[in-house]
């Protein structure tokens, strides 16, 4: 019986029997048939060509009493030249074909990938797992896979196209979240697939040859070989933002946000927003978790000149390492694990003087708060005191040498005298007061309100900040300075009271956050306001 089987030669390129090739364009394409065997008549049509193909699909040879088809064209543009062959036992080709073949014969993108030809009309012929009569090989069997436009994944077609130019590899974070790139499997994916990485908005591509050493943010070990390498490109989403946590427990894919999601890598910030947009002048502020390096702040000189915003740099370092540092966020100097909240606590020091507790009767001691008020504090613990005869004592200390520094967190709520802060007995004390809204420090010498203080509004949490130094004392109430020469006593302090003194005029109905007690010269307000804003926000709040 006869029977078509397309066999494409393109010069020195000489295709298979029933199989598509791969030729190029501007040189002539013979169309032949493998075996003539009992052929009466027959017609080689190209079905359809490229778009801008000066070759019009058309029957290209015919015979109506011949047994050897034979055709040819020349491939003028890039794309699948789609080819049918049909044969005749009979003569003048009437009837139905005996037999017929649909061959390919494709030339690559410059990119080396093949897009096949539509297979509208005439339908496919059947494939030859069906058993139907006149099935055959799919007619895009480039090479001889059996996958016709799907093909094997490495001829330009489909397969090769998913897995090599459209890969893309999404992860939450480069070594955090729940996809994340350091444990993607790369062992099957192909070179340059690329990355995306959500948590650094940050793309990049694969290595398979790199042997790179991995650098966090820049470099990725790949599992099965290679590397991950991602880009430098700054992302436009980031400059918009103005405030930024610099901590050294950060991770270059935190978002820099919020004191939570610090980064720690000022290279990773000069990545973000390097290349600052020109039309965004909001003032940036900087929250660093300690003083900037000589090197830092020349990267930082750099960021700052590639835009036109204004930069403020607030550090997280404290100006001295305190005798007495008592914070709600390590009552029990175990960073509150050992603390349920709403349980009532002694408080223990976590400055240099070791072992020094404040110490309350039970039943009369303040709470342990887990978190401050909403938007206040950044979410920190308080310890809070609401009866009259809460307060906590320490015992006897050696002597704090002059100047003495201390520093407060506090927040009243009830009317009238409230004393936050003291010595632990009546002879030697350096304390803070409130009295009707004023702030007042108070060594022995009541000086009433200090003069050039803003009010102190009830509800609020403030900072004061005092250096007791006899008449050239210091106090700043929320980062305004008062009167330097008031005269608030020349008392040496030697222990301390929390919450009040001796059980007089205790601090009530009102939380303590923060209490530091330093002696010596050499500190700066300046600094440890911007402790103060990095750890806790700005005062008032």
């Amino acid at each position: 019986m006869a029977a078509a089987l397309i066999k494409f030669v393109q010069g020195a390129t000489v295709g298979v029997a029933g199989q598509a090739l791969f030729g190029a364009t501007g040189t002539a394409v013979s169309v032949s048939n493998a075996v003539n065997t009992g052929i009466a008549s027959w017609e080689i049509e190209l079905l359809s060509s490229p778009a801008g193909s000066a070759v019009a699909p058309a029957v290209l040879a015919f015979s109506n009493n011949g047994s050897t088809p034979a055709a040819a064209f020349t491939p003028d543009v890039r794309g699948p030249y789609r080819m049918r062959l049909r044969v005749w036992e009979a003569l003048s080709r009437s009837g139905d074909p005996t037999d017929t073949d649909i061959r390919c014969f494709g030339v690559k993108q410059v990119n080396g990938f093949y897009r096949p030809a539509p297979q509208i009309w005439p339908r496919p012929l059947p494939p030859v797992a069906s058993g139907e009569p006149g099935a055959k090989a799919d007619e895009n069997n480039f090479g001889g896979q059996a996958n016709g436009w799907a093909g094997n994944g490495a001829d330009g077609l489909l397969d090769n196209l998913i897995t090599t130019v459209l890969p893309t590899v999404i992860a939450d974070g480069i070594a955090t979240g729940s996809v994340k790139l350091a444990e993607v499997d790369a062992t099957n994916l192909p070179d340059w697939t690329e990355v995306r990485v959500k948590s650094v908005r940050r793309r990049g591509y694969l290595d398979k040859s790199s042997t790179l050493t991995a650098a966090a943010g820049v470099v990725v070990a790949a599992v099965g070989g290679g590397r991950w390498i991602l880009d430098g490109h700054p992302d436009r989403r980031f400059q918009e933002q103005t405030e930024w946590w610099f901590a050294s427990t950060g991770s270059v894919e935190g978002s820099g946000a919020s004191e939570a999601t610090a980064i720690n890598d000022l290279n990773e910030l000069w990545r973000r927003i390097g290349y600052n947009s020109g039309n965004v002048t909001t003032t940036v502020t900087l929250y660093t978790a300690a003083n900037l390096t000589e090197t830092e702040q020349a990267l930082l000189d750099l960021i700052i000149a590639a835009g036109n915003r204004p930069w403020r740099v607030v550090s997280g370092e404290m100006p001295f390492v305190p005798r007495l540092r008592f914070s709600a966020q390590n009552i029990d100097g175990q960073d509150n694990t050992t603390l349920t909240p709403g349980q009532e606590v002694d408080w223990t020091s976590i400055g240099s003087d070791a072992g020094v507790v404040a110490s309350g009767t039970p039943g009369a001691r303040p709470a342990y708060i887990l978190v401050g008020e909403a938007g206040k504090l950044r979410g920190k613990s308080v310890v809070r005191y609401t009866s009259s005869i809460q307060d906590l004592v320490t015992g006897n200390l050696t002597t704090f040498a002059k100047p003495t520094w201390i520093l407060s967190i506090v927040k009243v709520n009830a009317a009238g005298t409230r004393v936050w802060i003291d010595g632990n007995d009546g002879a030697n004390r350096n304390a803070f007061i409130d009295s009707s809204g004023a702030c007042i420090m108070y060594a022995g010498t009541s000086s009433g309100g200090i003069p050039g203080l803003p009010a102190m509004a009830k509800g609020d949490y403030h900072a004061i900040v005092g250096v007791f130094n006899g008449d050239r004392s210091l106090c700043q109430l929320d980062g305004v300075t008062g009167d330097v020469d008031v005269d608030s006593g020349d008392q040496a302090l030697d222990g301390l009271s929390l919450g009040g003194v001796l059980s007089a005029a205790p601090l009530t109905d009102g939380d303590e956050v923060e209490i530091i007690v330093h002696d010596g010269n050499g500190s700066d307000t300046t600094q440890l306001n911007d402790w103060l804003e990095y750890h806790y926000g700005i005062f008032p709040q």
